[in-house]
Protein backbone atom coordinates (compact mmCIF):
# COMPACT_ATOMS: atom_id res chain seq x y z
CA UNK A 1 0.00 0.00 0.00
CA UNK A 2 1.42 3.72 -0.77
CA UNK A 3 0.07 6.25 1.14
CA UNK A 4 0.54 9.70 -0.81
CA UNK A 5 0.62 12.62 2.02
CA UNK A 6 1.11 16.69 1.11
CA UNK A 7 3.16 18.40 2.95
CA UNK A 8 3.00 21.59 1.26
CA UNK A 9 0.99 23.11 -1.41
CA UNK A 10 2.22 26.48 -2.56
CA UNK A 11 3.78 28.30 -5.69
CA UNK A 12 7.37 27.28 -6.51
CA UNK A 13 10.12 29.75 -5.57
CA UNK A 14 13.58 30.11 -6.56
CA UNK A 15 14.69 29.59 -3.07
CA UNK A 16 18.78 30.35 -3.95
CA UNK A 17 19.24 31.35 -0.42
CA UNK A 18 20.44 28.17 2.09
CA UNK A 19 19.24 30.09 5.48
CA UNK A 20 15.41 30.27 3.25
CA UNK A 21 16.11 26.32 2.58
CA UNK A 22 17.03 25.19 5.24
CA UNK A 23 14.58 26.92 7.17
CA UNK A 24 11.49 25.96 4.65
CA UNK A 25 13.12 22.38 4.98
CA UNK A 26 12.70 22.81 8.67
CA UNK A 27 9.21 23.39 8.26
CA UNK A 28 8.69 20.30 6.05
CA UNK A 29 10.38 17.72 8.46
CA UNK A 30 8.37 18.91 11.31
CA UNK A 31 4.97 18.01 8.98
CA UNK A 32 7.12 14.59 7.74
CA UNK A 33 7.11 14.26 11.64
CA UNK A 34 3.11 14.52 12.08
CA UNK A 35 2.26 11.91 8.96
CA UNK A 36 4.57 9.47 10.13
CA UNK A 37 3.10 9.39 13.98
CA UNK A 38 -0.15 9.13 12.49
CA UNK A 39 0.69 6.81 9.17
CA UNK A 40 3.84 5.37 10.47
CA UNK A 41 7.15 5.41 8.68
CA UNK A 42 7.80 7.22 5.20
CA UNK A 43 9.70 4.84 1.95
CA UNK A 44 9.84 7.46 -0.57
CA UNK A 45 9.20 11.27 -1.04
CA UNK A 46 8.22 12.32 -3.97
CA UNK A 47 8.39 16.22 -5.24
CA UNK A 48 7.60 18.05 -8.14
CA UNK A 49 9.65 21.00 -9.91
CA UNK A 50 13.05 22.36 -9.63
CA UNK A 51 12.38 25.37 -8.52
CA UNK A 52 10.49 24.56 -5.09
CA UNK A 53 12.25 20.97 -4.31
CA UNK A 54 15.45 22.39 -3.02
CA UNK A 55 13.74 22.33 0.38
CA UNK A 56 12.15 18.89 0.13
CA UNK A 57 15.53 17.22 -0.89
CA UNK A 58 16.88 19.17 1.70
CA UNK A 59 14.19 17.34 4.36
CA UNK A 60 14.80 13.87 2.51
CA UNK A 61 18.55 14.11 3.41
CA UNK A 62 17.77 15.35 7.33
CA UNK A 63 15.21 12.29 7.26
CA UNK A 64 17.11 9.68 5.59
CA UNK A 65 14.54 8.92 3.01
CA UNK A 66 14.76 8.54 -0.63
CA UNK A 67 13.93 11.25 -2.55
CA UNK A 68 12.31 10.97 -6.40
CA UNK A 69 11.83 14.16 -7.96
CA UNK A 70 9.58 14.74 -11.36
CA UNK A 71 10.86 17.35 -13.44
CA UNK A 72 8.43 19.34 -15.36
CA UNK A 73 9.50 23.01 -16.24
CA UNK A 74 9.92 24.62 -19.42
CA UNK A 75 12.98 26.78 -18.02
CA UNK A 76 15.49 24.29 -19.34
CA UNK A 77 13.83 24.43 -22.92
CA UNK A 78 15.56 26.22 -26.24
CA UNK A 79 12.00 27.31 -27.22
CA UNK A 80 11.50 28.91 -23.72
CA UNK A 81 11.91 32.98 -23.85
CA UNK A 82 9.36 34.51 -21.99
CA UNK A 83 11.14 36.81 -19.29
CA UNK A 84 11.41 35.15 -15.96
CA UNK A 85 10.70 31.61 -16.87
CA UNK A 86 14.32 30.89 -18.64
CA UNK A 87 16.77 29.39 -16.84
CA UNK A 88 19.47 31.81 -15.39
CA UNK A 89 23.16 30.17 -14.44
CA UNK A 90 22.00 30.07 -10.32
CA UNK A 91 18.95 28.39 -11.31
CA UNK A 92 20.39 26.09 -13.48
CA UNK A 93 23.55 25.00 -10.64
CA UNK A 94 20.84 24.48 -8.56
CA UNK A 95 18.45 22.20 -10.74
CA UNK A 96 21.80 20.09 -11.77
CA UNK A 97 22.35 19.89 -7.77
CA UNK A 98 19.17 19.28 -6.96
CA UNK A 99 19.04 16.37 -9.83
CA UNK A 100 22.24 14.74 -8.60
CA UNK A 101 21.27 14.00 -5.03
CA UNK A 102 17.87 12.47 -5.91
CA UNK A 103 17.28 8.96 -5.80
CA UNK A 104 15.48 9.19 -8.96
CA UNK A 105 14.96 11.79 -11.37
CA UNK A 106 11.60 11.45 -13.37
CA UNK A 107 11.13 13.82 -16.84
CA UNK A 108 7.16 13.97 -17.60
CA UNK A 109 8.53 13.62 -21.87
CA UNK A 110 11.56 12.27 -23.52
CA UNK A 111 11.59 15.68 -25.15
CA UNK A 112 12.12 17.57 -21.18
CA UNK A 113 14.87 14.77 -20.76
CA UNK A 114 17.03 15.79 -23.71
CA UNK A 115 16.39 19.36 -22.85
CA UNK A 116 17.57 19.14 -19.20
CA UNK A 117 20.40 17.04 -20.58
CA UNK A 118 21.59 19.62 -23.19
CA UNK A 119 20.91 23.00 -20.20
CA UNK A 120 22.50 21.77 -17.26
CA UNK A 121 24.21 18.17 -18.10
CA UNK A 122 22.22 15.83 -16.33
CA UNK A 123 20.40 13.12 -18.37
CA UNK A 124 20.04 9.99 -16.10
CA UNK A 125 16.39 10.22 -15.49
CA UNK A 126 13.08 8.00 -16.32
CA UNK A 127 10.05 9.19 -18.39
CA UNK A 128 6.92 8.97 -16.74
CA UNK A 129 4.46 11.23 -18.12
CA UNK A 130 1.84 12.88 -16.32
CA UNK A 131 -1.34 11.43 -15.76
CA UNK A 132 -4.72 11.76 -17.32
CA UNK A 133 -7.83 10.60 -16.14
CA UNK A 134 -9.33 9.11 -19.14
CA UNK A 135 -13.03 7.69 -17.10
CA UNK A 136 -13.42 11.72 -16.85
CA UNK A 137 -12.56 12.31 -20.08
CA UNK A 138 -14.07 9.43 -21.73
CA UNK A 139 -14.46 8.69 -25.46
CA UNK A 140 -17.51 10.55 -27.23
CA UNK A 141 -19.05 9.80 -30.18
CA UNK A 142 -17.73 12.21 -32.92
CA UNK A 143 -20.47 14.79 -33.75
CA UNK A 144 -21.92 15.42 -36.94
CA UNK A 145 -20.00 17.95 -39.09
CA UNK A 146 -21.95 18.30 -41.91
CA UNK A 147 -23.33 21.91 -41.32
CA UNK A 148 -20.71 23.19 -38.32
CA UNK A 149 -17.17 21.67 -37.68
CA UNK A 150 -16.06 23.15 -34.32
CA UNK A 151 -12.48 23.16 -33.38
CA UNK A 152 -11.09 24.21 -29.79
CA UNK A 153 -8.50 25.52 -27.69
CA UNK A 154 -8.27 25.36 -23.49
CA UNK A 155 -6.07 27.19 -21.81
CA UNK A 156 -4.88 30.41 -21.02
CA UNK A 157 -4.79 33.55 -23.51
CA UNK A 158 -1.15 34.12 -23.03
CA UNK A 159 1.56 35.03 -25.87
CA UNK A 160 3.12 31.59 -25.19
CA UNK A 161 -0.17 30.29 -26.26
CA UNK A 162 0.61 31.12 -29.91
CA UNK A 163 -3.18 32.13 -29.98
CA UNK A 164 -3.16 35.52 -32.81
CA UNK A 165 -1.47 33.56 -35.18
CA UNK A 166 -4.16 30.51 -34.39
CA UNK A 167 -7.10 33.02 -34.80
CA UNK A 168 -5.10 34.38 -37.96
CA UNK A 169 -4.84 30.78 -39.57
CA UNK A 170 -8.50 29.90 -38.20
CA UNK A 171 -10.08 33.04 -40.15
CA UNK A 172 -8.00 31.91 -43.51
CA UNK A 173 -9.15 28.75 -42.87
CA UNK A 174 -12.28 29.70 -42.25
CA UNK A 175 -12.74 31.52 -45.31
CA UNK A 176 -12.82 28.37 -47.87
CA UNK A 177 -15.18 26.26 -45.13
CA UNK A 178 -18.00 28.61 -43.65
CA UNK A 179 -18.75 25.75 -41.64
CA UNK A 180 -15.96 26.47 -39.13
CA UNK A 181 -16.26 27.78 -35.90
CA UNK A 182 -13.24 28.26 -33.27
CA UNK A 183 -14.29 28.40 -29.28
CA UNK A 184 -11.46 29.59 -26.85
CA UNK A 185 -12.07 28.54 -23.51
CA UNK A 186 -9.62 30.59 -20.78
CA UNK A 187 -8.78 34.16 -19.62
CA UNK A 188 -5.44 35.97 -19.96
CA UNK A 189 -3.42 38.80 -20.56
CA UNK A 190 -4.08 38.02 -24.34
CA UNK A 191 -8.21 38.56 -24.53
CA UNK A 192 -8.90 42.02 -25.17
CA UNK A 193 -5.59 41.79 -28.65
CA UNK A 194 -7.45 38.43 -29.76
CA UNK A 195 -11.12 39.93 -29.56
CA UNK A 196 -9.53 43.38 -31.78
CA UNK A 197 -8.00 40.86 -33.68
CA UNK A 198 -10.98 38.22 -34.14
CA UNK A 199 -13.00 41.35 -35.00
CA UNK A 200 -9.96 43.09 -37.76
CA UNK A 201 -10.58 39.72 -39.47
CA UNK A 202 -14.16 39.93 -39.67
CA UNK A 203 -14.93 36.46 -37.58
CA UNK A 204 -16.65 37.64 -34.59
CA UNK A 205 -19.37 35.50 -35.47
CA UNK A 206 -16.83 32.16 -35.82
CA UNK A 207 -14.77 32.85 -32.88
CA UNK A 208 -16.62 32.52 -28.99
CA UNK A 209 -14.47 33.51 -25.88
CA UNK A 210 -16.31 31.08 -23.05
CA UNK A 211 -13.80 32.71 -20.44
CA UNK A 212 -12.36 30.53 -17.55
CA UNK A 213 -14.65 27.75 -16.75
CA UNK A 214 -14.65 24.98 -14.31
CA UNK A 215 -12.19 22.06 -15.14
CA UNK A 216 -15.32 19.90 -14.58
CA UNK A 217 -16.98 21.84 -17.82
CA UNK A 218 -13.99 20.48 -19.93
CA UNK A 219 -14.79 17.07 -21.17
CA UNK A 220 -18.32 18.36 -22.42
CA UNK A 221 -16.83 21.29 -24.12
CA UNK A 222 -14.33 19.03 -25.73
CA UNK A 223 -17.25 16.02 -27.05
CA UNK A 224 -18.87 19.32 -28.21
CA UNK A 225 -16.23 19.84 -30.44
CA UNK A 226 -14.46 18.31 -33.46
CA UNK A 227 -11.08 19.22 -33.44
CA UNK A 228 -8.71 20.32 -30.62
CA UNK A 229 -6.18 23.36 -32.01
CA UNK A 230 -2.41 24.19 -30.42
CA UNK A 231 -0.14 26.56 -31.34
CA UNK A 232 2.09 26.86 -28.36
CA UNK A 233 5.93 27.97 -28.20
CA UNK A 234 6.62 25.49 -25.75
CA UNK A 235 4.90 22.24 -23.98
CA UNK A 236 6.91 20.10 -21.87
CA UNK A 237 3.46 17.83 -22.05
CA UNK A 238 0.69 18.78 -22.86
CA UNK A 239 -2.35 18.06 -20.64
CA UNK A 240 -5.07 19.38 -22.28
CA UNK A 241 -3.60 18.24 -25.79
CA UNK A 242 -3.73 14.67 -24.10
CA UNK A 243 -7.39 15.32 -22.93
CA UNK A 244 -8.51 15.75 -25.92
CA UNK A 245 -7.04 12.98 -27.37
CA UNK A 246 -8.85 10.88 -24.80
CA UNK A 247 -11.54 11.92 -25.62
CA UNK A 248 -11.07 11.01 -29.45
CA UNK A 249 -10.76 14.79 -30.56
CA UNK A 250 -8.41 15.15 -33.75
CA UNK A 251 -5.56 17.08 -32.44
CA UNK A 252 -3.61 20.13 -34.58
CA UNK A 253 -0.34 20.66 -33.05
CA UNK A 254 2.86 21.73 -34.08
CA UNK A 255 5.53 19.26 -34.36
CA UNK A 256 7.56 20.56 -31.53
CA UNK A 257 8.77 20.30 -28.35
CA UNK A 258 6.77 17.51 -26.40
CA UNK A 259 3.85 17.32 -28.93
CA UNK A 260 4.87 14.61 -31.17
CA UNK A 261 4.64 12.24 -28.04
CA UNK A 262 1.58 13.51 -26.90
CA UNK A 263 -0.17 13.27 -30.20
CA UNK A 264 1.14 10.04 -31.75
CA UNK A 265 -1.18 9.11 -34.32
CA UNK A 266 -4.19 10.70 -33.19
CA UNK A 267 -4.10 14.48 -35.06
CA UNK A 268 -2.28 16.23 -37.74
CA UNK A 269 1.14 18.22 -36.88
CA UNK A 270 2.56 20.91 -38.81
CA UNK A 271 5.83 22.87 -39.11
CA UNK A 272 5.55 25.85 -36.16
CA UNK A 273 6.02 29.12 -37.50
CA UNK A 274 4.66 28.50 -40.54
CA UNK A 275 0.84 30.07 -41.03
CA UNK A 276 -0.06 28.40 -43.94
CA UNK A 277 1.22 25.06 -42.27
CA UNK A 278 -1.10 25.44 -39.79
CA UNK A 279 -4.24 26.56 -42.01
CA UNK A 280 -3.08 23.33 -44.07
CA UNK A 281 -3.41 21.08 -40.90
CA UNK A 282 -6.75 22.68 -39.92
CA UNK A 283 -7.80 21.64 -43.24
CA UNK A 284 -5.97 17.93 -43.14
CA UNK A 285 -7.98 17.38 -39.95
CA UNK A 286 -11.23 18.60 -41.41
CA UNK A 287 -10.93 15.94 -44.28
CA UNK A 288 -10.24 13.29 -42.00
CA UNK A 289 -13.09 13.55 -39.59
CA UNK A 290 -15.67 11.30 -42.08
CA UNK A 291 -13.46 8.47 -40.96
CA UNK A 292 -11.81 9.50 -37.99
CA UNK A 293 -10.99 6.88 -35.23
CA UNK A 294 -12.31 7.56 -31.64
CA UNK A 295 -11.78 4.28 -30.02
CA UNK A 296 -7.94 4.04 -31.51
CA UNK A 297 -7.38 7.86 -30.03
CA UNK A 298 -8.91 6.15 -26.20
CA UNK A 299 -6.63 3.25 -26.45
CA UNK A 300 -3.81 5.36 -27.28
CA UNK A 301 -4.11 7.22 -24.44
CA UNK A 302 -5.00 4.85 -21.62
CA UNK A 303 -2.05 3.09 -22.81
CA UNK A 304 -0.01 6.11 -22.81
CA UNK A 305 -1.06 8.40 -19.97
CA UNK A 306 -4.11 6.51 -18.37
CA UNK A 307 -4.44 6.55 -14.30
CA UNK A 308 -3.69 2.93 -14.47
CA UNK A 309 -0.53 2.93 -17.16
CA UNK A 310 0.83 5.75 -15.24
CA UNK A 311 0.39 4.41 -11.98
CA UNK A 312 2.21 0.62 -12.79
CA UNK A 313 5.02 2.84 -13.79
CA UNK A 314 5.23 5.41 -10.61
CA UNK A 315 4.99 2.17 -8.43
CA UNK A 316 7.87 0.28 -9.65
CA UNK A 317 9.95 3.27 -9.24
CA UNK A 318 8.81 3.72 -5.59
CA UNK A 319 9.28 0.04 -5.30
CA UNK A 320 12.37 0.01 -6.47
CA UNK A 321 14.06 3.02 -4.23
CA UNK A 322 12.24 1.40 -1.61
CA UNK A 323 13.92 -2.20 -2.01
CA UNK A 324 17.26 -0.35 -2.84
CA UNK A 325 17.50 1.21 0.70
CA UNK A 326 19.25 4.38 -1.48
CA UNK A 327 19.18 6.46 2.00
CA UNK A 328 21.31 9.51 2.56
CA UNK A 329 24.54 10.56 3.80
CA UNK A 330 24.66 13.95 4.83
CA UNK A 331 27.76 14.16 3.85
CA UNK A 332 27.97 12.66 0.51
CA UNK A 333 24.23 12.50 -0.74
CA UNK A 334 22.58 9.07 -1.63
CA UNK A 335 24.64 6.23 -1.62
CA UNK A 336 24.89 3.76 -4.37
CA UNK A 337 23.31 0.83 -5.62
Amino acid sequence: MVYIGHLARARPRRLFSPTATAIQSAVLLRALHRIEAERGPVDVIHSHFWSGAGAISLMARMAGIPHIHTEHSSAFCREQREPGRTLSPPGARDAKALFRRASRVLFVSSYLEREVRRAVGFGDGLVVPNPVDTDTFAVREMPPHHDEVRLIHVGRLSPEKGLLALVEAFAVAARADARLRLTLVGGGPDEAALRQRVSALGVNDEVTFTGPRPKDDIPALLGASHIYVSNGAVETFGVAVAEAVSVGRVVVAPSHCALPEVVGDTGVLFQPGRPDALVEAIQTAVAQLPTWNVEHCRAFAVERYGLESVAARLGRVYADVAKSKRRWSRDAGPSAH
